[in-house]
């Protein structure tokens, strides 16, 4: 099943760079992809995200190096 589906993968990307409308399908793509990531509304969850996931590990970066500290140096603890 892996197999088959990196086949089909695999054919997909050959049509798309293989062809002029394939290339060209896929710079639409690319345009389109482009303005979405700059879209106000998704650099806002951008940000949001960004703060949210800098204030878990302020909040975790004590926790998890105790325990990279007991995981790496067991005689320690």
């Amino acid at each position: 099943m892996k197999s088959t589906s990196a086949f089909v993968v695999g054919v997909g990307v050959g049509l798309l760079l293989g062809t002029k409308a394939g290339r060209e399908k896929l710079d639409q793509l690319k345009d389109w992809a482009t303005d979405a990531w700059q879209d106000p509304r998704v650099q806002e969850h951008v940000a949001g995200a960004s703060e949210k996931a800098k204030t878990y590990v302020a909040e975790q970066s004590a926790a998890l190096r105790d325990q990279v500290n007991a995981t790496l140096h067991p005689e320690e603890s």
